[in-house]
Parts: structure tokens; C-alpha cells; sequence
């Protein structure tokens, strides 16, 4: 039976598995793909109507431009 080597997700630690036992997730073939952070979601610019919202200048601390 072949053997797979695989780089655990967050970590980079390499691990032997058989080939029918390989784990489906939170494993990576790669050890750059293992180590990378996953980037956090982009913020989503608010609409209403299909629109662009636009700031409210009497808020400075709140940008109502972006959804939260």
C-alpha cells in the first residue's frame, strides 16, 4: 500500500499516512501551504437599493460605508 506524506494545517508537522486512510482535511501536501494564515474576509461595502451608502460626516468614529 502507498504511503502519503502530509504537513498538518497551522503547524507544518509532517505526518506518514496510508494512501486509503489520508485524512480529507486539516492536512496539506504542501509545508508553505501548511504554515500560511489564512487572510481574514474583506469587508463588504453597505448598499441600499442596489446603491452605494455614503459616510455620515456627524459620525466620525463609525464608517456606515462598511457593513460590520
Amino acid at each position: 500500500m502507498p504511503k502519503v506524506w502530509m504537513y498538518k494545517n497551522g503547524t507544518g508537522v509532517g505526518e506518514i499516512f496510508d494512501a486509503d486512510d489520508m485524512p480529507k482535511s486539516g492536512y496539506s501536501d504542501s509545508p508553505k501551504k501548511a504554515m500560511s494564515k489564512s487572510k481574514p474576509a474583506a469587508k463588504k461595502r453597505a448598499r441600499k437599493g442596489g446603491k452605494f451608502v455614503g459616510d455620515d460626516p456627524s459620525t466620525p468614529d463609525v464608517n456606515e460605508a462598511y457593513e460590520q
